[in-house]
């Protein structure tokens, strides 16, 4: 189980705890090597920092602090060893920050159960590689401006907002975006401490779902994986200059390391907490649920679509205007009874078409109903679409438990509208090269909000059972009495068209007991509405009128004695 947190969660909120462990050993260390290597120590700090939130596992029982406390504390130790021994008084130090950092008694004994194993792992694997350290006043100007952890930060900021899976990059694009250093081999460094720290130690196939950022060779045993080459590399030069040291066989063994020129580190993939399937069902689930306040929709899938990279793209969401492409206030429908079959076809066909929504491509498929044996079935006649439908989709909506999706023919100038759980075979039109055909641009079609003027609670009030119309039929202001004596009228009105308006001129023409009320929707339905609230209301259209008198005229040869 994945902890509740993200590691760059928990990395964020316990900065502090790893800052004030790190000033706890770099006050101890004498005036004349203080500013030497502070910076080295908080870095260190901050590496065992990215450690435990990297290996942290909430199911242990252990707070995260605890857990944290001798990782960060090893890697310092193990930084303090490199500059000698005798820096600073360690065991006095790490007894004295136990009580101050922890306090508790019981994380104390805790902590102290695995704190001389994770001293040890730190000091033997080297886990805070460095390469030659130069003076705070050698260091570009730049450089000087941040500590480290901004450093740390920034980049996995960056990693995540320009790489995924898909799309890896080099040092250079990542080098382009940051702000907290002009010098590459800082970045270089900075990235390499990062991977050493946030990844495994050594790859398998069951720890490959646990590398956070992939680079490329990541994968390949120590002896070739160029990150383990790079850091044997920098040890043998670091031992180089040791006094005593072998030159003749060290040197051997660098030349023996790809002739002791280091490899770049290139192809950087940052894994995402939720692949693009995953946020597209995410998002799809905030979107159309009924159980979240729409005003709480906006800032929800704001910060769904904030955990992918910029690659990823959303048919609910504007990343760059920060604002949903639907009105949440339209979604207001679940949708009931559809299982097994029925339900995998639906949630296939939404998958498929909010794919085509954010490519901006045309979809092909085939439609269908059900038969007298409650079996779904596709047409086998050919109509005037023919058999195989094809069409540019343009939005999702819910209406009364059913999914729709609203798009327009290759021909004509009118919406089109088609209940998803009765499409099939659906998939993306491709040319004969592969390519994704290219939607037909929204402006060409009558009567349909472009996404800035994108009302879906409005556009399905103007549209009842979402049928879609002819220019004579589209939708109008229309007139309707209805009996004040009904005391749920506002509530239907209010179910069937959105907003009304009571016409209190026509009221006042009107016999007791009624009044005149104003709504907008198309006239097709219109009739068959009439006629199921004949009993409270009346339509004044006297198109629709025309039209239910000759329903009516049907019904009475039908039932008539």
């Amino acid at each position: 189980m994945r902890n509740e947190k993200t590691s760059n969660q928990l990395i964020e909120e316990n900065m502090d705890l790893a800052k004030s462990l790190a000033w706890g050993f770099i006050k101890r260390i004498p005036e004349g090597k203080r500013d030497y290597v502070k910076d080295d120590v908080l870095s260190a700090a901050y590496t065992g920092l990215t450690i435990a939130a990297g290996k942290y596992n909430s199911e242990i029982g252990t707070k995260f602090t605890t857990y944290a406390y001798p990782w960060i504390v090893g890697e310092i130790k193990a930084e303090l060893e490199f500059f000698g021994k005798d820096m600073v008084p360690f065991d006095e130090v790490l007894e004295n920050s136990l009580e101050s950092y922890l306090g508790n008694a019981e994380e104390i004994v805790v902590a102290n159960e695995i704190v001389s194993e994770v001293l040890k792992s730190a000091s033997s694997i080297k886990i805070n590689q460095k390469s030659k350290r130069k003076k705070k006043s050698e260091r570009p100007n730049q450089d000087a401006q941040y500590i480290s952890e901004q450093r740390t930060l920034e980049v996995l900021k960056v990693l995540k907002e320009i790489s995924d899976e898909d799309h890896p990059v080099k040092q250079e694009d990542v080098f382009s975006e940051i702000s907290t250093t002009s010098n590459r081999k800082t970045l270089s460094d900075t990235i390499e401490q990062i991977l050493l720290g946030i990844n495994p130690i050594e790859h398998t196939i069951e720890n490959d779902k646990d590398y956070r950022i992939k680079y490329e060779g990541y994968d390949k045993p120590v002896d070739e994986n160029p990150l383990s080459i790079k850091n044997r590399i920098n040890e043998i030069r670091k031992a180089l200059r040791r006094k005593g040291a072998d030159k003749e066989k060290l040197e051997k063994q660098l030349k023996e390391l790809k002739g002791g020129k280091a490899p770049t580190i290139t192809g950087l993939r940052y894994i995402h907490d939720f692949s693009n399937h995953d946020l597209d069902n995410l998002i799809s689930a905030v979107a159309m649920s009924s159980a979240i306040a729409p005003d709480e929709k906006e800032e929800l899938i704001g910060k769904i679509v904030g955990t992918g990279s910029n690659y990823y793209k959303s048919p609910f969401y504007d990343k760059v205007r920060g604002r949903l492409k639907f009105d949440p206030y339209g979604i207001y429908s679940r949708t009931y009874g559809k299982k097994g079959d029925a339900e995998k076809r639906l949630a296939k066909n939404i998958r498929v078409l909010q794919d085509a929504i954010g490519k901006y491509t045309k979809v092909r498929f085939r439609f269908g109903a059900y038969d007298s044996e409650c079996t779904y079935q596709t047409f086998s006649d050919e109509d005037i679409l023919g058999k195989e439908h094809v069409i540019s989709p343009y939005y999702i909506v819910v209406y009364h438990d059913n999914y729709y999706v609203i798009g327009s023919w290759n021909f004509g100038e009118s919406a089109c509208h088609y209940r998803i759980d009765l499409m099939s075979d659906i998939e993306i039109v491709r040319d004969k090269e592969g390519a994704p055909v290219k939607m037909r641009p929204m402006r060409e079609i009558k009567n349909l909000p472009g996404r800035d003027k994108w009302n879906p609670g409005k556009y399905m009030n103007e549209h009842m059972n979402m049928t879609f119309d002819s220019d004579d039929l589209k939708p109008r202001r229309i007139s309707i009495k209805i009996s004040s004596e009904w005391r749920y009228r506002y509530n239907h009105l209010r179910d069937w068209f959105g907003d009304y308006r009571i016409n209190k001129t026509k009221t006042a023409d009107c016999e007791d007991g009624y009044e005149v009320v104003e709504v907008t929707t198309s006239t097709g339905m219109l009739v068959h509405w009439a006629m199921q609230y004949s009993l409270v209301c009346e339509v004044l259209d006297e198109d629709v009128r025309k039209s239910v008198r000759e329903s009516l005229k049907w019904m009475e040869e039908k039932y008539g004695e």
